[in-house]
Formats: structure tokens, C-alpha cells, sequence
């Protein structure tokens, strides 16, 4: 079975990719089997093997039977490039709409 990579390089989108490897891998163990693929260009192999550090992976979609399923998930996904990579930031608590009357009794008080 095939899973769908996002591969970050300081939190911008820098390529999506297929592989079979096994999704449960350490994502530095990852990096380093997608990595050493002869597809990735080679600007990227270079940047990845001087600062590791700056790349991050996350696994977009897994359990794809077939190759040409993911091979159209990559294209899809691929317009996103150079994007920044998605934050989970808690949402602000919205207050409550201040009422005409909770404003009368402050200015007369």
C-alpha cells in the first residue's frame, strides 16, 4: 500500500510524494528512505543532507492501493508548493457581543 508525503523545509511546502514505506517509521527514518529515491531533485537532496534539521515530513494520506491513485493525489496536492505549512493555533474565545443595556448601566454608574 502507498502513502502520500508532505515534506517541509523550514514550515514551506517543498514537495509531495508517494512511497510504500510503512507510515509507522520515525519521520527521520522517513526523510532519509524518501531522500535517497532517485526522483527528488537534486537541489533538495543537497539542502536535506546539509541542515536535516530544517525538514519535516507528515503523512497526508495513507492506505492508497494503487499507484496511479496516488500519483493523482500528488498532483492535486503539488499546487501547493511553497506554501506555508498548516498551524494548529488554538482559536480565540469569542466574547459576548456587549449589550445596549450592559452599556447604559456602565455610563450612568
Amino acid at each position: 500500500m502507498y502513502s502520500v508525503f508532505k515534506i517541509y523545509q523550514s514550515d514551506k511546502l517543498v514537495l509531495v510524494t508517494y512511497h510504500d514505506i510503512i507510515p509507522e517509521f520515525t519521520d527521520t527514518t522517513k526523510l532519509k528512505l524518501i531522500f535517497s529515491s532517485p526522483t527528488i531533485p537534486v537541489a533538495l537532496f543537497e539542502d536535506y543532507f546539509k541542515y536535516p534539521e530544517l525538514f519535516s515530513i507528515e503523512t497526508f494520506k495513507k492506505g492508497i492501493y494503487n499507484a496511479l491513485d496516488a500519483s493523482q493525489i500528488v498532483q492535486e496536492e503539488n499546487q501547493l508548493i511553497g506554501t506555508d505549512k498548516p498551524s494548529i493555533k488554538p482559536k480565540k474565545k469569542q466574547s459576548k457581543p456587549r449589550t445596549k443595556k450592559a452599556q447604559q448601566s456602565k455610563t450612568e454608574g
